[in-house]
């Protein structure tokens, strides 16, 4: 009975024995990607806070724009009517 168990003989396994050749390279792969997958997150969330940040100065500028152009005005408002009250004076005496 044990002849018919083992058929393989008595010295050998049905499965093929590991001799440690392919045993570091599972394990490096998977720390490659890793490291790949984590860069990828960086350079995604790094080119968002980019995007972000540019947005931002982009409205920056444009309130800056809007509030020059209300200075201007208000500039050129009180220069006319400086005008009008030195001329107001001048005439006065």
């Amino acid at each position: 009975m044990e002849n018919e168990m083992n058929q393989n003989g008595p010295n050998t396994s049905p499965l093929p024995m590991d001799n440690g050749e392919g045993s570091k390279v599972g394990p490096v792969i998977g720390i490659i990607i890793i490291i790949l997958v984590l860069l990828l997150g960086v350079l995604y969330f790094w080119g968002q806070r980019a995007e972000n940040a540019e947005q931002e100065n982009i409205e920056a500028i444009g309130s800056t724009e809007e509030d020059l152009s209300s200075l201007e005005a208000e500039l050129s408002t009180e220069l006319s009517n400086l005008e009008a009250e030195l001329d107001a004076e001048f005439q006065a005496e």
